[in-house]
């Protein structure tokens, strides 16, 4: 309308900074997927990444419906527990990371979600007890702790 001079007494000053459009601005908004190589700076053992998956419609033949993944940060090692239920997970966590010290790897943290079969008093006062720290990723957010999702 400025260019073609369509509308009389209608002036612009172009020079002036334009101010952003929030609604323009959020339609934009787009989430760049995560990198899926990174460089790990971490010793086999020190970090392990966690993830429950959820229930099956069928049971394996020893009956369990859920199973446990345990992937190590530096070497991707992949360790799988099946469970009968979810609430074995809590154990299953600790036997794993037992097992790493009886091995001579020295775990230094955990990364899972904030579900309630890791974020529960007693296996933080475990971890605590043992100098694990639990690393927890954002609700909602399961591409933060990809490394056990994919």
């Amino acid at each position: 309308m400025l260019d073609k001079n369509l509308v009389n007494g209608f002036s612009v000053d172009t020079q002036t900074q334009k101010p952003d459009c929030i609604a323009c601005i959020e339609s934009k908004q787009t989430v760049e997927p995560f990198s899926k190589t990174t460089e790990r700076k971490t010793k086999p053992g020190e970090l392990t990444h966690i993830n429950v998956w959820d229930k099956y419609n069928v049971a394996s033949i020893n009956q369990n419906y859920h199973y446990i993944l345990f992937v190590d940060d530096s070497k991707k090692f992949s360790t799988t527990e099946f469970l009968k239920q979810k609430g074995e997970a809590q154990q299953k966590v600790k036997e794993y990371l037992m097992y790493l010290k009886t091995q001579d790897k020295k775990p230094k943290a955990i990364c899972v979600d904030q579900g309630k079969e890791f974020i529960n008093n007693d296996l933080k006062a475990w971890c605590w007890e043992q100098g694990i720290d639990i690393q927890m990723t954002a609700p909602y957010s399961p591409s933060q702790n990809g490394v056990a999702k994919r």
